[in-house]
């Protein structure tokens, strides 16, 4: 079955890997981006299977627009893959409201704005499937990036309660858990100045991004899009999906930590109800 994709932050990193692979797979795809002259060498390679969208996700209006030219090219758009996004490092103390501002609403209202395009056209057709790109930081918070967390944590949450909305009309909806992957991440890193307090504390993570250690990052993105490709042809899907080693041994190890809190505290969070209840 040839599918129409709609993918945001199509034009690098996972999401690019992502169009190649539907593309290779004989599938249609709009590949929306802040640069869609980077999807040049693919529109060479597949045609008119290709429709490259300039694409700011935060913007609300634009998102209705080039949704609504992808399913008018393709008469109906099957899958939809939030990938856009970027990654601040700071301190909460070293944060601008605008710094802080910029990452929720890139993570967390951009991806609501498309999802809601994309179910106000797949809920009349009968269903449709929703990708997530979360991120291990949607599980465990790292030092520096607090706001990246909060957004990716959110997107989790709208995704976890939307899930149950959506059922009834046939749209799945799936969360992808990446760890670090070989991608141009660090091209899209901003950073907030440093405060002198914070220079041993968020040393390391600012050095990863300085010295490249993404560009050497034991992901697969290739294999990465292959898995979630898997995934969409899937007739029942997980919920959500880590990738990678890093990513899969941190997050079970968090959940692992969290569940014997919860257990130890037990007593606790019990004793909070009335005595004759």
């Amino acid at each position: 079955m040839q599918r129409a994709w709609f993918v945001t932050g199509g034009s690098r990193g996972l999401g690019r890997s992502i169009v190649e692979a539907a593309l290779a797979r004989g599938d249609r795809v709009a590949a929306a981006s802040r640069r869609p002259s980077q999807l040049d060498d693919l529109i060479a390679l597949y045609g008119d299977a290709l429709l490259p969208l300039e694409l700011d996700v935060t913007d609300s209006a634009a998102v209705d627009r080039a949704f609504s030219a992808a399913v008018e090219r393709f008469s109906g758009i099957e899958v939809v893959v939030n990938n856009a996004g970027f990654v601040h490092v700071g301190a909460i103390e070293e944060l601008t409201d605008a710094e802080a501002r910029a990452q929720i609403d890139t993570l967390l209202f951009g991806p609501f704005f498309v999802t809601r395009a994309a179910v106000r056209h797949m809920r009349p057709r009968g269903g449709g499937t929703i990708v997530q790109m979360s991120s291990l930081a949607g599980i465990a918070g790292l030092p520096g990036h607090s706001f990246y967390a909060a957004g990716k944590w959110a997107l989790e949450g709208m995704t976890e309660a939307a899930r149950g909305e959506l059922a009834p009309f046939g749209i799945r909806l799936i969360a992808i858990e990446p760890g670090g992957f070989r991608t141009s991440l660090t091209e899209s890193v901003t950073m907030s100045p440093p405060h002198p307090a914070y220079a041993e504390v968020l040393h390391a993570q600012r050095d990863r991004y300085a010295n490249g250690s993404f560009a050497v990052a034991p992901g697969d993105p290739a294999r990465a899009a292959a898995v979630i490709l898997d995934l969409v042809e899937s007739p029942e899907p997980p919920k959500r999906l880590v990738l990678g080693d890093q990513a899969y041994e941190k997050a079970t190890e968090t959940w692992r930590a969290r569940l014997a809190e919860a257990e130890s505290l037990e007593h606790v969070s019990r004793s909070t109800r009335f005595a004759d209840a």
